[in-house]
């Protein structure tokens, strides 16, 4: 909550603690010292923020109205999409992987990238990017 109070909106913690003065130190004395007199009022919130929490997506189950939303085709929302298969892993459905066939600009089907069309691997040229020379 500490954190939420006081960094700049959207600043990734790294650089919020780097920013401050004293760093993790100070942020140490501060939650654990609680040398502003914060931390009943940080526990408040935070238990505030917890007893609010709720699961959007149990929300949307728990919805008829909501979950119809969630349906293949509008006009026929019992049909499922034929092209969605499934599989199991470690005991849960999971959507299949489809492995498409690599096609050129022209519509062509080409070998998969590193493959001569004998099925011979290609090396790859190390690529030039053409950045200016470090000098020290």
């Amino acid at each position: 909550m500490f954190y939420i109070r006081t960094a700049d909106r959207l600043q990734r913690t790294a650089a919020w603690i780097e920013a401050m003065d004293g760093g993790l130190d100070h942020l140490r004395s501060v939650i654990v010292d609680d040398s502003l007199g914060l931390c009943a009022e940080l526990d408040a919130a935070m238990a505030r923020h917890a007893s609010s929490y709720s699961d959007e997506w149990r929300d949307v189950l728990d919805a008829p109205d909501r979950l119809r939303r969630f349906t293949s085709f509008v006009n026929a929302p019992d049909v499922p999409d034929p092209s969605i298969t499934f599989t199991q892993e470690r005991g849960q459905p999971v959507p299949a992987a489809r492995s498409r066939p690599a096609v050129d600009a022209g519509g062509r089907s080409r070998p998969p990238a590193g493959r001569e069309p004998d099925g011979a691997v290609r090396r790859r040229q190390p690529v030039v990017l053409g950045l200016p020379e470090v000098r020290r």
